[in-house]
Formats: structure tokens, sequence, C-alpha cells
């Protein structure tokens, strides 16, 4: 943790770091000898920008809290108190399992919803959009509610709570079948949008992941995002398949296959799911400083000038693809008469293959650079998607109906698609590098949020427009737009990022010469501390009418705070730290010159 104390350090005319001065405050405290300190400046921040728990504000308005050492325990970073990169890998699992049985509930019902809405008496292509799209466009809209559940629980409640909504969403929608109608069946996929579990799983891999392990995290999170999406559409051809050589209702088959899925998780959760420390971002190891909210940044000072062009490229990757799962549906079912089990085994197969893109972009963004893949790609997508004029257009009906036709639909939808999704992947990777630590856990759910709007607008606007060629048209005009944006952004340089440490402070491994470096810094704050005290104490003298009281009991409380420095300094107390007292030389800890340079 000594790369967050030296971010931690003082500059001129601020305030003393505070893992300094609790290690200085335990050495001079004999009551406190088998202590561990623990500084509290506050309520430590949310993803909201609210208060943490209760228990986070423990010691709330003090300068300082001591915890006994069976108190310790509560701060174990790894479930067996090791110093791991991951706070439980089977929790880890278990969150993405979630994620991921989230993103097929959501797709797994696009390729039969069409049909269900027309058995039960309703047969709008407005509808159908409403029904797919519906539950990405609630689901930002109760991450609020979410976070503040959280602060009032915990992650693996919240969790449990999700997944039991879930499972009721599920069975309404097979319910739909027998009672209800059209009504019920929209009510349910609303009420999937209440159980999204995306504000847990991003609350999880705050604190529960290492600062050097939380971009992989977040990296394997889209991925698995991507592979959930693309599984869900290949699901819908197994189930289908499924339903007919049974005789089963194709219809309600991906309800009962969800709420069979989320019935597993929920013992597995119970199983499993082990809670982190919600307030893991920890400055320093030994002093256990929490970042508070008093130390978070201005968010006027955040690198929005390459953020927001991220989250251009976000939404309009998400509402593309989201027109590309229901256009293309229907453009299976009208140019070559394909059953819904067909076209969902045509849809599944180019989103699986697309998915297998969010591997490659790991290895791309370290290769060419993350700014030159992510212009690249919206670049390459905006060149790709008016190719879509042509199976929607009638003088090219005849045409497209071949085989030829289909084989070309399928290399231009893998290449298109491929080049969103990598745009998509890199926008998110930036979304976890550019802002500073205490702003990331909010960007990255702005940015999943945004995402999630996307996926819902897609399929409406699909199915609201009548003409497919306007449809096109508005896509290509997004993918420009983005590809301006994130182009500009980089040719400023927008997009480059600074080393900001990424997650809890542990299961670091730094180098020797880092550590000296630190230690170098380390001791020049303590040098700067004692330079400030000596020049306190001397001019002590000629400001004690102005100063009364309050100046006395400054110079005063200084020493009892600072103690002995790392630096081996030593300071005057009792009556020689009193203004106007002589001190000896061999006390003043610093002459001008080291002053200067500790500064």
């Amino acid at each position: 943790g000594t790369r967050q104390q030296a971010a931690a350090s003082p500059r001129l005319g601020e305030a003393p770091p505070a893992a300094s001065m609790a290690q200085a405050a335990a050495s001079t405290e004999p009551a406190a000898a088998s202590a561990v300190v623990a500084p509290v400046a506050g309520p430590a921040p949310s993803d909201d920008g609210g208060s943490a728990p209760p228990s986070a504000k423990k010691g709330e308005g003090q300068a300082f809290q001591f915890l006994d050492e069976d108190d310790t325990e509560h701060f174990a970073w790894n479930i067996d108190g090791s110093d791991g990169h991951y706070h439980h890998a089977p929790s880890l699992c278990l969150v993405m399992w979630a994620q991921t049985i989230y993103i097929v509930s959501l797709v797994v019902i696009i390729p039969t919803a069409a049909g269900y809405a027309a058995a039960l008496g309703n047969s709008s292509a407005v509808y159908f959009g409403t029904v797919v799209g519906i539950s990405s466009v609630i689901n930002p809209l109760v991450s609020r509610l979410w976070s503040r559940v959280l602060r009032a629980t915990s992650l693996g409640t919240v969790l449990q709570i999700n997944a039991s909504i879930n499972l009721v969403c599920s069975l309404l929608y097979v319910l739909a079948n027998y009672a209800g109608g059209d009504i019920l069946l929209l009510f349910s996929r609303c009420l999937l949008g209440v159980g999204s579990v995306q504000t847990a799983s991003l609350k999880y891999l705050g604190c529960a992941v290492s600062r050097k392990k939380v971009k992989f995290a977040h990296f394997l999170t889209t991925a698995s995002i991507s592979y959930g999406f693309a599984l869900g559409v290949a699901l819908a051809f197994g189930l289908s398949l499924a339903a007919g050589s049974f005789g089963w209702n194709q219809y309600t088959m991906p309800g009962y296959f969800t709420a069979i899925l989320w019935t597993t998780y929920l013992p597995l959760h119970r199983m499993l799911f082990r809670e982190p420390d919600a307030q893991a971002s920890i400055v320093g190891h030994e002093s256990r400083v929490r970042l508070s909210k008093e130390m978070r940044p201005m968010r006027n000072r955040e690198p929005f000038d390459g953020l927001v062009p991220c989250f251009v490229a976000i939404f309009v990757v998400a509402v593309a693809k989201g027109a590309f799962e229901v256009m293309t549906i229907e453009i299976t079912r009208n140019l070559w008469k394909w059953e819904v089990m067909t076209s969902a085994l045509y849809l599944g197969s180019i989103m699986l293959v697309v998915a297998s893109t969010t591997l490659l972009s790991y290895r791309l963004e370290r290769s060419i650079g993350e700014g030159r893949t992510f212009v690249g790609a919206l670049v390459g997508s905006t060149a790709l998607l008016p190719f879509y004029y042509i199976p929607v257009s009638l003088s090219f009906q005849d045409q497209m109906s071949s085989t030829v036709g289909m084989v070309l639909y399928l290399i231009v939808s893998i290449l298109a698609l491929a080049s969103l999704n990598l745009g998509r992947t890199i926008a998110f990777s930036l979304t976890t590098e550019l802002p500073s630590p205490l702003w990331r856990n909010h960007f990255l759910c702005l940015g999943s949020e945004i995402f999630t709007v996307g996926r819902g607008l897609g399929p409406i606007l699909a199915g609201v427009i009548d003409d497919k060629r306007r449809t096109v048209c508005v896509l290509v005009a997004g993918s420009a737009f983005a590809a301006a944006c994130v182009a500009a952004a980089y040719k400023r340089g927008k997009l480059e990022h600074e080393g900001h440490e990424l997650g809890p402070a542990r299961a670091e491994e730094d180098d020797l010469d880092l550590k000296e470096d630190i230690d170098s810094v380390m001791r020049s704050v303590d040098e700067w501390l004692a330079s400030m005290y000596a020049e306190s104490a001397i001019t002590g003298a000629a400001t004690k009418k102005r100063t009364g009281k309050r100046g006395r009991a400054k110079s005063e409380a200084l020493p009892n705070i600072l103690g002995t420095a790392d630096s081996g300094a030593s300071f005057p107390t009792g009556d020689a730290a009193k203004p106007g007292t002589s001190t000896p030389a061999a006390s003043m800890p610093l002459d001008q010159s080291s002053a200067q340079r500790a500064v």
C-alpha cells in the first residue's frame, strides 16, 4: 500500500497526512500501544455520492479511531486473512455468474417474443420491441434505490433479493400464457428491470478485487456480459428445438429455463458467497487510513473530455446491437422464410463469434494502444453499417434472398458487430482508468446505466420505426458521431490516463527501488512537518499577544501529535515547547535549506 501512502502525502499549505499523524500518535500514547489506529475523516463515499453504511461511520467526527487487536479481523482483505488479489474467488465467480444469468434472462426471449405476443393477441411491432427492451430502460431508474438498500443492508442480501425478483419474473412470464395475457407479459419484463444485479456486481468489484487486478476483473465482467448476450440467443434455439421434440410450448420455455437457473443460483449463493468489506478502499495497509468523502476530489476536475466520448460510444454501441438483434430476426423471417429455431441459431452464431472479439481486445489495446484501437473500431463500424441498407431495401430483395446473400449478411454482420463490441470494451476500459480512484465506481455505474438504456432503446427503436432504412440511417449517423467524438478526444490527447491506483491497496508486490523512493518521499514529508514546527516555535514569542491561548494550544498540541518522526528528529515538549522558550540547537530538527528541499 505504499503507493497510495505517497498519494496521500501533503502538499504545501495542506494538512499533514493522516497516516503519519496516526503512526506518530500511536507512538506517543502508552495506552494505545497494543491498538491499531484507524483514522476516520468522515463517512466513506458510495457509488452515488452518499455516505457510507452506519458501520463505516464509527468514530465520525474524531481525528482517530483506536481498534483493539480483536477488531482488526474486520479489515481482513482475503477471506483467510492473506493478502490475495481477490477477497474470495468463489464469490467473485458467483457474482459474474449472476450477471450472466441476468443477461440470458434479458435476451433468451428475443426469437420467440414476437410469436408469444401474437399468441396473446398483440402482434404490434412496437409492443414486441417494448417487451424486449423495457427491462433495460427500467434498470437505471432503480439503480439509486439499490444503492440505498446496499448502504442499509449488505451485498449478499441485495444479490439474494435480486435473484428472488428475477425468479418471480420468470414465473410471471410463464403465467402470462394462462392468465393475464399481454399485460402480465409486459409487467414481468418491467419487473425484470427492477431485479437487475448490475449495481451489486459493480459494487462487489470495487471492494473485493485488488488494484492490480481490478481492470482485468472489469474486462472479465465485460466478456461475461458479451457471452451472456450470445449465449442467451443460442439457448433460445436449443429451447425451441427441445420444445418441438417433446411437444412443449416453445413460447413459455424461456421462462421455465430462466426460473431453473435462478432457483439453482439461490442455494449456491447461500453456500458460497462471502461478504467483503464494503469500504475496502484503503490508502495505507498498516495505518488503515480510509478514503473518506472529504478526501474525494471535486467532480468538475475529472477528465470529462475523455469520459464523455466513452459514454457516447457506449450508448451508440448499445443501441446498434439492440436494434440489430430485432432487425435480424425480422430479416431472416422475411427474406429467407425461416422458422424461429433457424433464426435463433443464425443470430446466436453471429453473437457468439462477435463475443470472442472481447477476448482479443485485451491484446489489441496492449499492442497498438487503447486510443488507436478505440478510434479504429468505431471508424470500421461506421463504414460497415451502411451495408444494412441492402437487405432492407425492396430493390435488392431477390439478390439477398439467395444463399450468397445470406453468407454476405453473415460476414458483414460479424465484422460490423465485432467493431462495435471492440469499441464498447475499450470504452469501459477507459472508464475504469481515466477517473480518479474515488470517482471510479461512480463513472462505471454511470457507463453501465448508459449501456443498459441503449440496449433497451435499440429494440424499441427498431419496433417503432416502420421503415427499416430509417433505422439504419439513425444507426449510421450515431456511429459516425461517436467515431468523430472519440477521434477528436484522441487527437487532443484526452484518452491518455495517469497511473491511478486501481481498487483496494492490497496484494501489491512493489519493487525495491519503488520502496526506496517512497521511503524518501515519506522522510521528506516528516522533515517538512518538523520544519513547520520549528518555524512556529521560533516565531511564537513575537506573536504571543496576538495568538493568546489559541497559539499556545497549537504549539503544545503539535509535538504531542507528531511525537518522534521516522527521520529521527527530536521535538521539545513541555515548557520547552511554549512560545518564547529557548530551544537547544541539538533539538532543532532542520535548517532552512533542508526545509526548502523537503518542500
